[in-house]
């Protein structure tokens, strides 16, 4: 983290350009609570509060995947992705239902 947002930006943006996940590199059981969130191309973005990761939901179909919004307590299995956005299994969002 540097003094400058700015500085953040550019270096998130270029481990997602070199599809590279800044802070995830194998599968791992991940919590937190959803940051932003957003519909796109068959599949669910999100950020968590906390975390630089972006996480993707593909071909979201379960209510609590297609209910999340920002704010939401979540639990889910993420990978790193070649496209440098982590991808999403087993996802729980704790505001809907168990």
């Amino acid at each position: 983290t540097s003094a400058a947002p700015v500085a953040d930006a550019f270096a998130a943006y270029r481990a997602y350009l070199g599809g590279q996940s800044p802070a995830l590199t194998a599968e791992a059981p991940v919590a937190g609570t959803i940051d932003r969130i957003a519909a796109a191309g068959g599949r669910i973005l999100f950020t968590l509060h906390g975390r630089r990761d972006v996480y993707a939901i593909v071909d979201p179909a379960t209510p609590g995947e297609l209910l999340a919004r920002s704010g939401d307590p979540v639990t889910f299995r993420a990978s790193p992705a070649a496209d440098g956005v982590a991808q999403v299994r087993d996802f729980h969002d704790k505001a809907v239902g168990p």
